[in-house]
């Protein structure tokens, strides 16, 4: 991620009002960089759901969820002050625990053996939040593209407004020169009068004078309308990419809010089958309790991680495999069993 470097903001100079009233205008329509507001999610921006943290392996979203524009006014020649956006993140919402959590049975799931699949063949938790960071950090890098993009241009406008206003600064040396020429004009005027010798002399210059004033006034007129369509084009572009940076927004908004709601309804189904698991098996507590002790302390091992009050997802499925592990030991002897009886009642077959 790059950030521009502002030039200091050049000194005001004299001139029409005109010209002064249009840097005002300039500065105050200045395009602001993010700003983050509490309870906004995001991309940073890119679970990072609204007030909630991101999956492991996430990049942090700004806290802003989208930028501000403009607060305030600003004085002409001094472009608003920059704000990167931020990267911090809420803090994860633990789900609620109910009361009978201590006395409530550890239990896992039967179902495939490989741990990235989850219940009915669908994809585990760890596919899942995978999945989550990978479209969160797309919308992210998004959003931090389209905000430098914008910034980039915004600093594109800047330069042409400061070469439009060096154009402007011109108009005092101008209007300088003509009183001046207006002021020689009268002095060959009175020459004129008091020699007739110089009277030619003196309408030449006066015409030549004339001739410059008129060019001057061309010069002014233009200037100031090429002023005017600039300074509309910027106002154009800068209320473009304002709306922009408002859909993007709104689509990260969104996007967050839909990962929440899953991961929150994957937790409260596994919790539900937990308890099914152990109001089924509860000769199988003690074995679930154990499993459920060496997964957390092996997390802790390979991360550092403390354990917590609650139960995790991987504290649900290490429970229901200890619970779930006799009835796949009860089904293996029992197809031992008929594969022998087979054998005795029909020696010549051969078992598929």
């Amino acid at each position: 991620m790059t950030c521009s470097r502002r030039a200091p903001p050049a000194a005001r100079r004299p001139g029409p009002a005109w010209v002064r009233a249009a840097g005002d205008r300039v500065g105050a329509l200045g395009l602001r960089p993010p700003r983050h507001r509490a309870g906004d999610s995001w991309p940073c921006r890119p679970g990072s759901e609204s007030a909630k943290a991101p999956p492991e392996g996430m990049h942090p979203t700004p806290e802003r969820a989208a930028p501000t524009g403009p607060t305030r006014e600003e004085p002409a020649g001094k472009e608003p002050a920059r704000e990167e956006p931020s990267r911090q993140e809420p803090a994860r919402e633990e789900p609620a625990r109910p009361k009978d959590a201590d006395s409530r049975a550890l239990v896992r799931r039967k179902g495939p053996s490989d741990p990235s699949e989850g219940l009915h063949g669908q994809r585990g938790p760890a596919a899942a939040r995978a999945v989550v960071a990978e479209r969160r950090t797309v919308l992210y890098n998004q959003v931090v593209t389209s905000y430098h993009k914008a910034k980039i241009e915004r600093a594109g406008l800047a330069r042409e407004l400061e070469v439009a206003k060096a154009e402007a600064a011109r108009v005092p040396q101008l209007e300088s020169d003509l009183r001046a020429a207006r002021a020689q004009c009268a002095e060959s005027e009175e020459a004129g009068r008091a020699a007739a010798a110089k009277l030619k002399v003196a309408d030449g210059e006066l015409t030549r004078l004339r001739k410059l004033e008129a060019n001057h006034l061309k010069e002014l007129a233009a200037l100031k309308k090429d002023g005017e369509e600039k300074l509309e084009g910027l106002s154009k572009r800068l209320e473009e990419v304002e709306r922009q940076r408002l859909a993007l927004r709104e689509e990260v908004n969104s996007k967050s809010k839909e990962l929440s709601a899953t991961a929150k309804r994957w937790v409260e189904e596994i919790s539900a089958l937990d308890r099914g698991l152990a109001a089924a098996f509860p000769e199988a507590q003690e074995a679930a309790l154990t499993a459920v002790g060496k997964a957390r302390e092996a997390r802790r091992q390979a991360t550092g991680e403390q354990s917590s009050a609650f139960f995790t997802m991987d504290d649900y499925l290490a429970s229901m495999a200890a619970r779930v592990e006799p009835i796949n030991k009860l089904g293996w002897e029992l197809r031992k069993a008929a594969e022998e009886l087979i054998r005795l009642l029909w020696p010549t077959e051969t078992l598929p």
